[in-house]
């Protein structure tokens, strides 16, 4: 074909173009000259960049093997802005106006194109980017990539006026640019530089469904991307058999947050849609007004739903734990272990409800506000106002009738789990309070061994305080240097005349063990603020009567604790508690010691401070119990059934196996 030159104009000015692309960054002129490239049935793709010596660009080539530039025809694709002759695939491109986005990168672009067996040049400078020119070619002067594939489309870009991003980040734009398109097109691919690099498609979740509409198959295929697509927002799409979209519309789910969704559905139903409204020349069965079209939505709306909803319980979960990891929820360390637990899945199960009808009041809310509403809703739901609550929730979130009444019985069960559960802990810890008051009231000069006692007070640790957990389970490093230090009190384990109720017991007494437990706790206090909470509790022998001496002692062990510098830490705080079965009656010191401070409202306390310490008898602890429980024993109308029957041994046997905590 004999050399001729040709030129030509698009129908908009320089600054028109320039205004277009204002917003554009350099790198997406790359993604215009791709999109162009599979517009044009390209299944492959190269982008090919060099740079010089200073790392800056000197040559780009976008090569593509598609049909080709129909350069006979300039006036229908080059001439054009905002509008294309390109019809019939997923044509990102299709209006006509990604080819000058070039000058966003480089001030010159040649399009070296063969279509139909014949070669041509077309170039546009940025000075003048609305003006064209191009030269037909020999087939000797076609590029060596242009001849290799025997068809197709090399963009050259030159002269650059900006840089692109690092490779790898450039794979990672052009993988959330492309991947919908390269996962529903399995033999489209995309390269750099040669074949180095191949864009990958981006991380997704896949679902295929094979169904039959009005006698007609359908082939749907849904993809949920995890991160978003540049460009593409959720659209169902409607494929021909040869896999190319012939309509798309927006899904029903596009303006959910962080979800985005590609449904596909391919048939040869669609081989003979049209997108025009049906008339005498139309006809209905194939438009978007026909019976099998509206079916089809309805379909793809319910998968829709479904993958929404899985996505939403999937997502509020982690969020729910992102709440608990920045202390949204309460700590419950005023609670027993149990009652807190229960505490905790209710509220977690609340506020996950919540979010899943409306996920906006979380998402919308700062650190700050999710841990007022997460604290406001926990207290309310233990409270007689659950009712008031659902009718709030009822009147604000906007649910379907079977979620309304899913909500509904949510918060009833939680009423009433709530009331089981406190029922089951008080019945199990005033069994275990009456028995302990049995066996120091009756039983005290048979339990000998200080293992008896030792595996109740593990198995009960609540008696202390709801904010004392199970002690020297696990902290053994914790434990040996406590009780070291306490071996360095002298006489601590000496048992004197005076130490004795009945001095005919003393021998007997001599032959048990004081019960040493220690525990070194984590734990968060009402402010946020983390501190080691660190317990020492000593128990007297069952036969001994508590008196100046213990307190002297007591006293002592502060003293040693609070010189020691690995206690000495901001964050520790210690308690030290004195148990005994009764303080000994000619004893004065515990009792002005304990009127000294009552009115710190801290029930036992003798010494305060950072290292508090505590004096507590057997029937002073078992009376806690009662009346900080009054209301709630009173109500439930506990069962007191007759223990005086029972032995030593056997209230011993049920405490060891009863663990209430």
């Amino acid at each position: 074909m004999p050399r001729s030159a040709f030129k030509g104009t698009a129908n908009i000015t320089d600054q028109g173009i320039k205004k277009h692309f204002k917003n554009y960054e350099p790198w997406q002129a790359l993604f215009e000259l791709v999109w162009n490239g599979l517009d044009a049935k390209a299944s492959r793709i190269d982008i090919n960049i060099e740079s010089n010596n200073m790392d800056g660009l000197e040559l780009i080539h976008v090569i593509d093997n598609g049909d080709g530039i129909d350069f006979h025809n300039l006036s229908d694709n080059f001439d054009r802005f905002n509008e294309s002759l390109k019809k019939g695939a997923s044509l990102h491109g299709s209006h006509g106006r990604g080819r000058l986005s070039f000058h966003r990168l480089c001030q010159d672009a040649s399009w070296y194109t063969r279509f139909g067996g014949k070669d041509a040049c077309i170039s546009i400078n940025s000075a003048n980017v609305k003006d064209y020119s191009g030269e037909n070619l020999p087939d000797s002067e076609q590029l060596n990539c242009i001849q290799q594939y025997g068809k197709g489309t090399c963009v050259e870009l030159k002269n650059f006026t900006e840089n692109l991003p690092e490779i790898d980040d450039l794979l990672h734009r052009f993988s959330i640019e492309f991947g919908w398109y390269l996962a529903l097109n399995k033999e489209r691919e995309i390269f750099f530089n040669n074949g180095q690099h191949k864009v990958s498609i981006p991380a997704h979740d896949f679902k295929e469904v094979d169904l039959v509409i009005e006698e007609t198959p359908f082939k749907l295929t849904f993809l949920r991307w995890h991160d978003k697509p540049s460009s593409e927002q959720s659209h169902y799409y409607l494929l021909n058999s040869a896999g190319r979209t012939v309509y798309k519309q927006y899904s029903s789910y596009n303006k959910k947050s962080l979800f985005w969704l590609s449904a596909y559905a391919q048939s040869e139903w669609a081989d003979g849609f049209t997108e025009q409204k049906p008339d005498m020349f139309v006809a209905e069965n194939r438009t978007t007004s026909s019976r099998t079209y509206k079916k089809l939505l309805e379909i793809l709306n319910g998968y829709s739903k479904e993958i929404y909803d899985d996505y939403l319980r999937r997502f509020v979960d982690d969020e729910i734990e992102k709440f608990k990891d920045e202390g949204a929820f309460p700590t419950y360390s005023r609670q027993d272990p149990s009652y807190a637990k229960w505490r905790l899945e209710n509220t977690l199960a609340l506020v996950r409800q919540i979010y899943i009808s409306e996920p906006a009041l979380f998402k919308k809310s700062n650190k700050k506000q999710r841990k007022i509403i997460i604290r406001l809703l926990d207290k309310i739901t233990v409270s007689d106002h659950n009712e008031d609550l659902f009718e709030v929730l009822e009147s604000v979130l906007e649910l379907e009738p079977e979620k309304m009444k899913l909500f509904s019985e949510q918060m009833q069960r939680s009423k009433l789990e709530h009331i089981i559960s406190t029922i089951d802990v008080l019945h199990r810890r005033e069994h275990a309070v009456r028995m302990i008051r049995e066996i120091m009231r009756n039983h005290y000069q048979n339990v000998l061994e200080t293992p008896d006692m030792q595996i109740v007070i593990e198995n009960n640790t609540w008696l202390f305080g709801p904010q004392y957990e199970t002690i020297g389970a696990e902290e053994d490093d914790f434990i040996s240097i406590t009780k070291k230090m306490r071996n360095e009190i002298k006489g601590i384990d000496d048992i004197e005349e005076d130490d004795v109720e009945d001095i005919s017991h003393i021998d007997g007494v001599r032959g048990q063990v004081d019960l040493f437990l220690a525990g070194r706790i984590p734990k968060t206090d009402y402010n946020g603020t983390k501190y080691f909470h660190c317990v020492v509790i000593e128990i007297k022998r069952p036969g001994i009567a508590l008196n100046y001496k213990h307190l002297s002692q007591l006293d002592r062990y502060a003293s040693i604790l609070a010189k020691n510098p690995e206690f000495n830490g901001d964050n520790t705080r210690i308690d030290l508690i004195l148990v005994g079965r009764k303080i000994s009656g000619s004893d004065t010191s515990i009792k002005a010691r304990l009127e000294t401070c009552r009115d710190k409202q801290d029930p036992g306390l003798v010494t305060a401070g950072k290292i508090k310490s505590y004096v507590k008898t057997w029937e002073t602890i078992c009376e806690e119990f009662e009346l900080s429980n009054d209301f709630l024993l009173s109500t439930l109308e506990t069962k007191k059934a007759s223990l005086s029957d029972y032995s030593a041994s056997k209230l011993l046997e049920s405490l060891h196996s009863n663990k209430t905590q």
